[in-house]
């Protein structure tokens, strides 16, 4: 090569270009790269040599798109000891792929042009190919890795990025195809080859900077009708990942989708639509732009305030809830994105999110277990629908009923707010107002709470003590209950454990984005079951403690960004408050604090104590017997077993004691700041404990420290080389996840089982769901059931649910046919009621009589009466009336 040092051509406020041009060019190469330095050297060496073995006169066209290392030096070293004819083109600021493979294209000569990833990930002897297919007649060439002659080259090191890399371009690969471009298997392949027209007319067109740049040339190729074809490559997966980073890019190439979609799909569409549709396009790249931009905090701080006022506006002003919810979700996303523009001056790191496939393996199925024993049989088991539960569904229901004025507001159930019970609004939505629709968001929640406790504990402890964690959680037969009863206070758990994790990994990188999420996380915990609140003393705890003892890198930071989550999250609550300051007086926590006056005879009866620190001792003791030796009090869940097996109980404790003697441990302070302040404030301090109810905020807890002291033990067997170490880790490991299973699984089966001879209300509840909505329902339950119980309320929907109490409440005239539900059990609990049987079909001879439950021990007794014309019985059989 000839080295022309006058040839600079500058292009305002652009880059820089080297330009070497030869009279006839027959291949062009273009590689974009940016931060390269450790493989730039290698690239431009290997494809120097496979140009300069050629025949025909070519080009290399490099394209440093403003790196920050050292590979401008290193590209320039190549070029002043080369003879071929390389292009250098250097900008000065990072602007994405598509802008560097674009300038590329630009100052391209040659007839064919190919342009492939600086990694060499493909072979050079891919571009021969690539050229030999244009030549045949293609105008575009596309190296397909999953045609299937394609062959793959992997080193073992990169073992541990091949499913992140691979499985996640296939999934958005299957995307692309279905809604962008039908029949290309691998759009964002690093290899594509154009003619020279072909080019000109792809690239002289607009297409996003992005690494997703690959949709807007093949879209623009497909509009074209350019012949493309698709040939098998030799990939090389030996590489560490470049600066790709799969998380935040695959987010990245979703919006592009929608982008490319828009802006090229408008301007090719004759439909009408192009010019509103291309506009579409245009806002979003310009609110992409302005995201990346220096100016996106001010935006982002700009659209906080205007959000905030208008969702104070259209929450007292001009009522409306939808724009109440837009502007709040909007409020949220600008300091999303402010924190997002701080966090662009940290370092990038391309860890993967799994070590390797076997653990990426090993989580999936701790989380199928753990939606398998959530999820399995969900409509029928447990028998039962708790007052509590149903009041969730009542308050979702008039949501979806449109009978919340302010969503945001206040529910009339004490007082909660409206947005907890938005996820029952959704799942009636989906599933009908029916048992299944109850349970379906608790289920998925408790199932979604096994990942940010395996990232907690795995950014804490590691890989292997997440996994246990995590699987004895996945077991626990108190989470796995409060899964399944439709419950809100699985909501708080969630949130709780999303919260913590963020919080741990914000600290440990100092990361402005990660507290901010924790933060809302933190304060969504306040729409919740008020253990909720829990996550934002812990937060301030722990900060405290980072004050005192350090480290305190970026710790301001991370403070202040979280307290704008949480402040972000509970303004609708503060304008409840505002709105209606009454309700600051009226406080579900105040009523079952142990030393509130009103509950000090309760407390005393219950304690045997007089004094406060006697009280305090025995409602500690209590309280740990809910971990180790006894169940709950809690009316929502009766079973009789602890939370932890007596195993895992004694690791847990064990685990405890090496956690304080290691305090220095951020995550450490949190998990032990989360334990004493959950313990103090969750139980000790409130009446009648253990209530499973209350302390389901501590239920990761046990496993956590369980976990910890399984690792302490693991790691003196591994540090001594004991022989059949890791047999014997295996093998302790198996003992104590079997343990819990049994422990578990066996316990809630006696519990399920329990709960079904006992159930009434749900008898009730299945009955209606049977028979629908045809029938007037008469429940007879006495003074002891009433049809005015929120399960019944619940699903009786539009039905006419009539409460009996004595046999004089019987009905002499039927406007519809009528189906009269007695519990056999009120026969003998009430005397009066005895005869009632008879009264009925007295009444009405032409009652067809059903037995809900054993013949030998009924659960209903049921008798379907017709009005005018015979009862429809499931089936569709009729009864004629006896004359």
């Amino acid at each position: 090569m000839v080295l022309d040092a006058g040839s600079h051509v500058d292009e305002p406020a652009k880059h820089r270009v080297t330009i070497m041009s030869e009279p006839s060019i027959d291949l062009s190469v273009v590689v974009p790269v940016y931060n390269g330095e450790t493989f730039i050297e290698r690239t431009m060496i290997e494809l120097v040599d496979f140009l300069s073995s050629l025949d025909e006169p070519s080009e290399l066209i490099v394209v440093d798109d403003g790196s920050s290392d050292q590979t401008a030096e290193l590209i320039s070293g190549v070029i002043s000891e080369s003879s071929a004819s390389v292009q250098f083109i250097e900008s000065p600021r990072n602007e994405g792929k598509g802008a560097a493979i674009r300038r590329g294209m630009a100052v391209a000569k040659g007839r064919y042009r190919v342009f492939l990833d600086a990694d060499l990930a493909y072979s050079p002897d891919s571009v021969s190919e690539v050229r030999s297919k244009l030549a045949e007649g293609a105008e575009v060439v596309i190296g397909s890795r999953v045609h299937p002659d394609s062959t793959y080259q992997v080193r073992p090191s990169f073992f541990r990025y091949l499913y992140t890399r691979h499985v996640a371009g296939r999934v958005f690969n299957w995307i692309v195809r279905l809604s962008l471009l039908p029949g290309i298997y691998d759009s964002q392949a690093g290899l594509k080859g154009f003619t020279a027209g072909a080019a000109d007319t792809i690239f002289g067109g607009w297409l996003p900077d992005g690494f997703s740049f690959d949709l807007g040339v093949l879209l623009r190729a497909r509009h074209e009708r350019l012949v493309i074809e698709q040939i098998p490559v030799r990939y090389r997966y030996d590489s560490e990942p470049t600066t790709v980073r799969f998380v935040s890019d695959s987010l990245s190439a979703v919006y592009d989708l929608a982008v490319v979609r828009l802006r090229i799909g408008g301007e090719y569409s004759r439909k009408g639509f192009g010019r509103w549709t291309s506009w579409s396009g245009l806002q979003l790249e310009r609110l992409h732009d302005a995201a990346r931009s220096p100016k996106a905090i001010s935006v982002g701080a700009g659209a906080i305030v205007f959000a905030m006022f208008a969702h104070v506006f259209f929450r007292t002003t001009l009522p409306s809830n939808l724009m109440a919810m837009l502007a709040w979700l909007i409020a949220c996303s600008g300091l999303v994105l402010v924190s997002a523009r701080i966090d662009a001056r940290l370092p990038t790191e391309n860890r993967p999110v799994f070590e390797n496939f076997a653990e990426l393996a090993c989580f999936l199925s701790i989380f199928a277990l753990a939606a398998i024993l959530r999820f399995w049989n969900l409509s029928h088991l447990p028998a039962m629908v708790h007052g509590d539960s149903a009041e969730c569904g009542i308050q979702g229901l008039a949501i979806l009923l449109g009978r919340a004025d302010d969503v945001f507001g206040f529910s009339s159930w004490y007082f909660t707010p409206y947005p907890a019970y938005l996820p029952y609004a959704a799942s009636f939505a989906i599933a009908g107002t029916t048992v299944l629709g109850l349970r379906l968001p608790s289920a998925v929640l408790g199932t979604l709470c096994v990942i940010p406790l395996y990232f907690l504990v795995r950014g804490w402890l590691g890989r292997r003590p997440a996994q246990i964690a995590s699987v004895l959680f996945a077991l626990s037969h108190a989470a796995v209950h409060f899964s399944r009863i439709g419950l809100w206070n699985i909501q708080a758990l969630f949130f709780e454990l999303v919260a913590f994790a963020l919080l741990a990994a914000a600290l440990r990188k100092g990361s402005a984005v990660l507290a901010t999420l924790a933060g809302i996380a933190g304060g969504l915990g306040f729409f919740t079951y008020t253990g909720g609140r829990l996550i934002v003393i812990v937060a301030a705890s722990v900060f405290a403690l980072q004050l005192l003892f350090g480290p305190r890198r970026r710790l301001a930071q991370v403070i202040g960004f979280t307290a704008a989550g949480v402040a972000v999250a509970i303004s609708p609550l503060v304008v409840n408050y505002l709105k209606n300051p009454a309700a600051l007086t009226v406080d579900r926590t105040g009523e079952v604090l142990a030393f509130a006056e009103v509950n000090r005879h309760h407390v005393e009866a219950y304690t045997g104590k007089t004094t406060t620190l006697g009280i305090l001792q025995v409602q500690t003791i209590e309280t740990l017997k809910g971990f180790f030796a006894q169940g709950g009090r809690s009316g929502q869940y009766g079973g009789t077993r602890a939370l932890a097996s007596p195993l895992s109980a004694t690791l847990a404790l064990a685990g405890f004691l090496i956690a304080i003697a290691r305090f220095r441990d951020p995550a450490r302070r949190i998990v032990l700041m989360w334990t004493g302040l959950g313990l103090l404030l969750g139980s000790i301090l409130i009446i009648d404990p253990p209530s499973h109810t209350r302390l389901i905020v501590l239920f990761p807890i046990p496993f956590i420290f369980a976990a910890l002291a399984l690792e302490w033990v693991f790691r003196r067997i591994e540090g001594r080389r004991t022989p059949g170490g890791r047999f014997l880790i295996a093998a302790v490991t198996v003992v104590v996840i079997g343990q819990a299973a049994l422990f578990n699984i066996g316990g809630y089966s006696s519990y399920a089982e329990r709960v079904r001879e006992q159930s009434r209300i749900w008898d009730v509840v299945k009955v209606v769901e049977r028979y629908g909505r045809d029938y007037d329902y008469y429940f007879f339950g006495g003074q002891t059931m009433s049809a005015q119980a929120p399960a019944i309320r619940l699903f009786a929907g539009r039905h006419r649910i009539v409460n009996g109490v004595t046999s004089v409440d019987i009905p002499t005239d039927l406007s519809r046919d009528s189906i009269i539900i007695v519990p056999p059990v009120i026969l003998n609990l009430e005397p009066h009621m005895r005869n009632i049987g008879t009264y009925i079909t007295e009444n009405f001879p032409n009652a067809r009589r059903r037995t809900v439950g054993k013949e030998d021990d009924p659960q209903l007794m049921l008798y379907i009466v017709s009005s005018s014309r015979p009862p429809r019985i499931p089936g569709g059989r009729h009864v004629r009336k006896q004359k």
